[in-house]
């Protein structure tokens, strides 16, 4: 099994004894509804902001790269054959380093 799937595993476990805990009338997680609910939209709200900026902006080396070449190609100075030829002639020449 791979790692992924052993997490996920061991989450839904502990997720199905909290509920059978909290079945029977157990407290199994120290913190109240309310204070859960904040923390889960907080951490929401941090990861759809950095999903959001990631997305909408070119970050890597890579993507500011292919931004400038697809600018390139809607502006009508190269084509897209053209584009397409110079990036196997980049690829092979890197290859051969």
């Amino acid at each position: 099994m791979s790692k992924q799937v052993i997490i996920r595993l061991v989450v839904i476990l502990v997720a199905f004894l909290n509920q059978a805990l909290v079945t029977l009338g157990f407290t199994a997680l120290p913190w109240s509804g309310d204070e859960v609910g904040l923390w889960i939209s907080t951490a929401f709200t941090i990861v759809v902001a950095a999903w959001g900026w990631w997305k909408n902006n070119n970050v890597t080396t890579a993507a500011v790269t292919s931004q400038k070449v697809l600018d390139l190609i809607k502006d009508g100075t190269v084509t897209i054959q053209e584009a397409e030829r110079l990036i196997a002639e980049a690829l092979l020449h890197d290859s051969g380093k």
